[in-house]
């Protein structure tokens, strides 16, 4: 079971790419700054790696099968305008398994004669969407902020 979100680093005329100094993430992507895209992806990668570890404080835990097929695959960053994406996923063995855990409500949200599933205290349903989307807000600043920082430890 996977979630992919496009990751979008805007432009507009007012305040023009997100700016790093004198470096914007576009020169980045277009593969303007030396080793750019190699920090780039790098810093996606920690964002990345921060929503996945929001998603293993809920992910439901009965033996420690689905928490543990947790799997970071991979970051491609693309040369089509300013776009990277982020896949983030769980499964192997446990595919079957996490994809009904992440699609089953818990009692109380599911409609009447519906499948449902009781989960531990603080684990539960959704548990990789939710993170997902709490992220969205602020991504690009927190992703500029740490191009930023691997650049200059250059």
């Amino acid at each position: 079971m996977f979630v992919e979100k496009d990751i979008t680093l805007k432009t507009s005329k007012r305040t023009g790419s997100q700016i790093l100094g004198d470096i914007s993430l576009e020169s980045i992507v277009d593969g303007l700054i030396e080793g750019g895209v190699d920090e780039l992806s790098g810093a996606i990668y920690e964002e990345m790696e921060t929503i996945k570890g929001k998603s293993q404080d809920i992910v439901p835990h009965r033996f420690g099968v689905l928490e543990g097929s947790a799997d970071a695959v991979g970051v491609n960053v693309t040369r089509s305008g300013s776009k990277g994406a982020i896949t983030i996923g769980y499964g192997g063995a446990a595919s079957a398994y996490s994809l009904i855990q992440h699609e089953t409500p818990p009692p109380g949200e599911a409609g009447e004669g519906e499948l449902a599933f009781r989960h531990a205290p603080g684990r539960t349903w959704k548990y990789l969407e939710r993170p997902v989307m709490e992220a969205i807000e602020g991504m690009e600043g927190r992703i500029a902020e740490r191009v930023r920082k691997r650049l200059a430890a250059r």
